[in-house]
């Protein structure tokens, strides 16, 4: 048996009697974000700064609505430590079998709050900046955009070069995700007394030496990832890869002589 099958078979054997807990977790974090996102909207709309009927922002409101959405974008910012809660609900259930939905509220409290906003933040800022620097899809869009100007008739050979090059954006993406998010959640969701330096530029070794693990982990749950596309799914899945990255990383923790500790 794989690696991959081993960790997905304990993953699923701990989460009997945690389901209800993880996607409960899961579904209040996806709800507050669509509500942050949905208010904005309300917002830009009773000003007359988005209109409804092309889906563009009106002449003249784009000031504000960048203003709206910075507003809106440090809101979520500042409730950022819930998705912490999320990791340590996971890591909780990895280490110990049980999860608590309070796990949500957890780095709200105790003095945590502000250490918690300083990770998010490093890790945040990290992981859009290469993201953005190597976003193919979005180089590969404006180029294309001018072709289809110039020369119409290449619509399909241009949508066929905007499908590669979102899939390789995607593989990027993932890669970022994993050396700069993954591990560094992880390890703060089982040790939060962990420094921040520690958690952030502390792991991108330990995230490149790992990084296979985590990528093979990922691509096994390619097929479940697809029908995530119907939405449904998705409640099933993102608490079975959560749960299943969470063992991962306990086990490669275990292995290294400066995490062991906290296994």
């Amino acid at each position: 048996m794989s690696t991959e099958k081993t960790i997905k078979n304990q993953a699923k054997k701990l989460l009997t009697g945690n389901w209800v807990t993880v996607i409960t977790a899961v579904v209040a974090v996806l709800i507050g974000a669509i509500l942050l996102e949905g208010v904005s909207y309300i917002v830009m709309l009773a000003l007359d700064i988005f209109d409804i009927d092309t889906f563009e922002i009106a002449e003249g409101g784009t000031r504000k609505a960048v203003l709206i959405n910075f507003a809106m974008y440090c809101i979520m910012f500042l409730l950022s430590p819930v998705i912490n809660g999320v990791y340590k609900i996971v890591c909780d259930i990895a280490k110990t079998g049980k999860g608590d939905i309070t796990g949500l509220v957890f780095y709200f409290r105790n003095g945590r709050y502000f250490k918690t906003l300083c990770v998010n933040f490093i890790i945040f800022v990290v992981f859009m900046f290469f993201s953005s620097i190597f976003n193919v899809y979005g180089y590969v869009s404006l180029v294309t955009e001018s072709i289809l100007k110039n020369t119409p008739s290449f619509d399909i050979i241009v949508n066929i070069i905007l499908v590669m090059a979102w899939l390789v954006t995607a593989l990027l993406i993932t890669l970022f995700y994993i050396i700069f998010v993954n591990y560094s959640m992880f390890l703060y969701a089982y040790d939060y007394n962990c420094s921040v330096i520690r958690c952030t530029f502390g792991m991108y070794l330990f995230s490149l030496k790992n990084f296979g693990a985590a990528f093979k982990l990922v691509i096994s749950f390619f097929g479940w990832i697809a029908l995530c596309f119907f939405v449904v799914p998705a409640f099933y899945v993102l608490p079975y890869i959560m749960t299943s990255m969470a063992v991962s990383a306990k086990w490669l923790f275990a292995l290294d002589k400066d995490l062991v500790r906290i296994c």
